[in-house]
């Protein structure tokens, strides 16, 4: 019997150019989606088919809710000869110590962000982040004793260049920028603001749709300073030492959204 040019049996076979056919236009659509795409699916009535095909959105923007914690450095130390008594900002408790270290304890730390495409991998970010910190005073006397010192709010406005290292469903990525901080005190002499140098590394995790799971450790570096604590806040002969630049560190993890 016959067969026909292209090689496949009359008698119902599928020729395979056909077949190939078939796979390659299953298969293009998915090598051509970018990485911050998600499927959006049409909408049809109930009991309507299936639609033959689905569009692949393009997301430009980002908007995500973050928590994690932050963690300081010494703000100053105080040394003097004798054992001397000493009044902490907040609360008024009284102590006596030879030597003084004041240093900021790790905190809860909560922030927004809005992110915008500038490039295939390349994002300008504008981030919001709050956290209270607690400043403790190491006295020694001989031995440390911890005091509670201050609380310094801290409320800081970054703007960050992220920087997606790959076009993967789970992307590293890295950023730098710069934060301007308030920090508010009980003591007159923490209180002041000062813009500040960020970086970090984080990953981003594709889940379903737009949505994405986020996890980074960024340092923020600052010269806290405290220029109103003067001789008159210590006692005579003390000898006054300004710590720092401090490392604010921040790991947190955060839910995005793209649109």
């Amino acid at each position: 019997m016959n067969r026909f040019v292209t090689g496949c049996d009359p008698r119902g076979a599928v020729p395979l150019t056909v077949v190939a056919a078939l796979l390659l236009g299953m298969c293009a659509p998915l090598a051509a989606a970018p990485a911050d795409a998600y499927v959006v699916e049409p909408k049809r009535s109930r009991g309507a088919p299936e639609p033959a095909t689905r569009g692949v959105a393009r997301a430009d923007w980002a908007f995500s809710v973050n928590a994690g914690l932050g963690a300081g450095g010494d703000l100053f130390q105080v040394k003097t000869d004798l054992l001397e008594s000493w009044t902490a900002p907040v609360g008024g408790e009284t102590f006596a110590a030879k030597r003084l270290t004041v240093t900021l304890d790790e905190s809860l730390q909560l922030g927004l962000g809005l992110a915008r495409r500038l490039t295939p991998r390349g994002w300008l970010r504008f981030q919001f982040s709050w956290t209270e910190m607690e400043a403790t005073a190491l006295a020694h006397a001989p031995f440390i004793t911890l005091v509670p010192y201050d609380v310094m709010t801290m409320v800081r406005l970054g703007l960050l260049w992220e920087q997606r290292l790959l076009a993967t469903p789970l992307s590293p990525y890295v950023c730098a920028g710069v934060d301007y901080l308030d920090v508010a005190a009980k003591a007159d002499y923490l209180t002041q603001s000062v813009f500040a140098p960020t970086v970090g590394a984080g990953l981003i995790y594709e889940m379903a749709g737009p949505w994405r799971v986020t996890a980074e450790l960024s340092d923020t570096i600052v010269q806290l300073e405290s220029a109103g604590f003067t001789a008159q806040h210590w006692p005579v002969g003390a000898v006054y030492t300004e710590r720092g630049p401090q490392h604010l560190i921040s790991l947190s993890v955060g839910l995005l959204v793209l649109f």
